[in-house]
């Protein structure tokens, strides 16, 4: 018999991990941060630091990762593992969605272009024509 994976379908999202610390506790954070993405297999992309509060006492961290849904939240007990020691304020995990489901919903429409970028354009900028023929109209 063959086997057959019922496993629901892998989306691939891009999420956002933020940590907010003691300004003190900012290197140990951030080889925490390091360390867990490392430990589930992902290469952290956009890696921010942004001081909070006059004069600043906290700094938050954040870095961008791109994985399946089931991946995310093996990345959050990670994480929860690695920052044990250190005093954090706060850990966040944000989905920021991606390209491919914005034009899976019509919020974008293939144009012709020969750049990659240019092949995608806002639902907004198509003629108004080609709008009223792809919504039908009640009445």
């Amino acid at each position: 018999m063959k086997a057959v994976n019922h496993a629901p379908f892998q989306r691939w999202r891009l999420y956002r991990m933020s940590v907010i610390a003691r300004l003190d506790d900012v290197p140990d954070a951030r080889r925490a941060m390091r360390c867990a993405a490392s430990d589930c297999g992902q290469y952290p992309l956009n890696e921010r630091q942004l001081p909070l509060g006059l004069p600043p006492c906290k700094s938050m961290l954040s870095f961008e990762v791109r994985m399946p849904q089931q991946r995310a939240a093996q990345l959050l007990v990670a994480l929860e593992r690695a920052l044990a020691p250190v005093p954090i304020v706060l850990l966040r995990l944000e989905v920021m969605g991606d390209h491919a489901e914005a034009a899976h919903t019509g919020r974008f429409r293939r144009g012709p272009g020969r750049v990659a970028g240019a092949a995608a354009l806002p639902a907004v900028a198509a003629p108004a024509a080609e709008r009223q023929q792809a919504e039908p109209v009640a009445g």
